[in-house]
């Protein structure tokens, strides 16, 4: 599976009786305390065997310890991977595909995306419930009494809440908290100013991941207060894409990911979730992005940009524009379905209040 930006927090399991069985039957009260046990499972036993701090992290060490077999399948195909229990074996394996039957390990630009996937595959495990002598997928299980037009619908759904689900397991397996904190000082990134780029580099090659990956696993972090911004500093990601993997649109320009401040002087900004259309930016923000991308150049500049940001003021929404000034720069996906993508960084100053 490609790398996307995962569940959307406004997305709940609602009263669905599907969607409640497909909890139950995973014994989990709820998304994220589902996926915070798998990513316990998986860095617990990194732990145990002392390599959680090894990086790259190699996920196929603890591999066994999970019934899925450490050395993946590679195949033909237009997908990324898939994974499927083997009963002879008795054991689940990961297949990962690569382009024109050859073997991706040839080209390193791949690897990001390879490990990314397999990490995806292996968190697709836990969403397997055992039945009698095999295992059965849980969205499969809950919804095989349903009727035709019902089942297909239910099955859309929970597949996209599972496939964002380990799109997030896998970020966080590949860059656990502990790396990430110590690795990616985001406050000392912005204050190193136009170097941000290349410090970024330098941990994404560290944790054998995609830029996209770490600056997606950094967003959320922010979001938390995991990581600190240092000020009001931001750095946001466009690239041309459907939108987030739970709510796809037409191709268009769009937020990838957005680390924000959460507070600018008065204002509570509204975090600019990932799949939001540029324009909701600002046609300043829009007109220079649109024009970078199509040109192609400069790679790499600084910038001076009004960006609309949404908030609250005194517990009223408003838009409100502040100045962005900092750098951007273009960045050459690796990822099989993307072109490319434009990533602008620096400090924020408010501006005026629209009503």
């Amino acid at each position: 599976m490609a790398e996307g930006t995962g569940v959307r927090p406004g997305l709940h399991m609602g009263p669905s009786s599907g969607r409640r069985q497909f909890l139950n039957l995973l014994e989990a009260p709820d998304l994220q305390t589902l996926e915070d046990r798998i990513v316990g499972q998986v860095v617990g036993s990194l732990r145990e065997m002392k390599i959680d701090e090894m990086l790259p992290i190699r996920l196929s060490r603890v591999a066994p310890q999970f019934s899925v077999r450490p050395t993946p399948e590679y195949i033909s195909g237009s997908h990324d991977g898939e994974i499927r229990y083997d009963q002879e074996t008795r054991l689940f394996i990961i297949r990962l595909c690569c382009d024109r039957g050859q073997l991706p390990l040839d080209d390193v630009r791949q690897l990001p995306r390879l490990r990314f996937t397999y990490a995806h595959e292996m968190a697709h495990r836990f969403f397997f419930v055992q039945k009698a002598q095999g295992w059965i997928r849980a969205l499969e299980a809950v919804t095989v009494a349903l009727k035709p037009s019902l089942r297909l619908q239910e099955l859309v759904t929970l597949s996209r809440i599972e496939e964002g689900l380990c799109n997030n397991i896998a970020r966080r397996l590949l860059i656990p908290d502990k790396l990430l904190e110590s690795h990616c000082p985001l406050s000392d990134w912005f204050g190193a100013g136009e170097q941000l780029f290349q410090l970024l580099t330098r941990e994404a090659r560290a944790f054998g991941v995609s830029r996209q990956c770490l600056l997606v696993r950094l967003q959320k972090a922010a979001d938390g207060d995991l990581v600190k911004l240092g000020g009001p500093n931001c750095l946001i990601l466009v690239g041309t894409t459907r939108g987030a993997i739970t709510s796809r649109g037409p191709m268009k320009l769009r937020v990838v990911t957005a680390i924000l401040p959460h507070i600018l002087e008065d204002l509570e900004i509204r975090r600019a979730h990932p799949g939001l259309g540029c324009e909701k930016l600002g046609e300043e923000v829009y007109d220079f992005t649109r024009s970078r991308l199509m040109s192609g150049q400069p790679s790499f500049g600084a910038v001076h940009l009004h960006v609309r940001l949404a908030g609250t003021c005194e517990g009223e929404g408003v838009l409100r524009t502040a100045t962005l000034d900092g750098w951007s720069q273009i960045l050459k996906s690796t990822e099989k379905s993307d072109g490319r993508s434009i990533l602008l960084w620096g400090s924020l100053a408010a501006r005026e209040t629209f009503a």
